[in-house]
């Protein structure tokens, strides 16, 4: 906005000198200036014509004389006038165009302050954006670190019952090692008396001698028969 301001203000410093040119263009004594050299010494020329040509008495020949002499004694100033005007002229170009440009350049200037106050409201909607950002982090980073103590938990629960059902599956199986010996051996005993019943005294020795030798070579091969053997023998249950 201060660059345009610059650039402006040479702008309408030549047009105030063209306008005091324009002034200028009347002596002190109210008297009219012309405004180059060359119109000043067409206007002495045609006096100087009526002078030659018409007829005037001698007062206003004599008028004439005078103000020939006083236009004459404007020359100086006509010529300096003129050099001025050539070098304002040269510099920013005629006085229409130094008012358009004037003219054009404001607005903007106008316009570009507008938008530098444009531009303070967008700052200050950042700042307050950028605040409500850094308040919603730290939220989140609260909620984080809740979420992350409650999966900790939540490891520490799930590990616990894989550890129970681990301990159920145990207890199952070995009380389906118990119902199977036990419903073998009701089984067996059922064989048997049937057996008895029948008077099958043969079929009944066959049938002692088979479950003995099983018997026999379980204990002899399986720990773990013998040590059911004798939880049951010790009055143990299974479940």
């Amino acid at each position: 906005m201060d660059g345009k301001r610059k650039e402006i203000k040479p702008l309408q410093q030549a047009l105030g000198k063209l306008r005091g040119l324009n002034n200028a263009n009347r002596d002190n004594r109210g008297g009219y200036v012309c405004s180059s050299e060359e119109e000043l010494n067409d206007v002495i020329k045609r006096m100087q014509y009526r002078i030659q040509h018409e007829s005037s008495t001698l007062n206003e020949e004599k008028q004439i004389i005078r103000e020939i002499k006083q236009l004459e004694g404007t020359r100086d100033k006509v010529i300096a006038n003129a050099a001025m005007r050539a070098e304002v002229q040269k510099f920013v170009g005629e006085k229409d165009a130094i008012q358009d440009q004037v003219k054009v350049r404001t607005p903007l200037l106008l316009y570009t302050s507008s938008i530098g106050v444009d531009l303070d409201g967008v700052r200050k909607d950042q700042q307050a954006i950028k605040a409500k950002l850094k308040t919603l982090e730290t939220e989140k980073e609260a909620i984080n670190n809740v979420i992350a103590s409650l999966e900790e938990e939540l490891c520490v629960v799930i590990e616990k019952r894989d550890k129970v059902y681990h301990k159920i599956r145990e207890l199952r199986n070995k009380r389906e090692e118990g119902n199977t010996c036990f419903y073998q051996n009701r089984s067996l005993l059922n064989d048997a008396r049937r057996l008895a019943a029948s008077k099958d005294v043969n079929a009944l020795i066959e049938l002692s001698t088979s479950e003995v030798d099983k018997f026999m070579s379980e204990w002899n091969s399986s720990k773990a028969f013998r040590e059911v053997f004798s939880m049951c023998r010790t009055g143990h249950t299974f479940i």
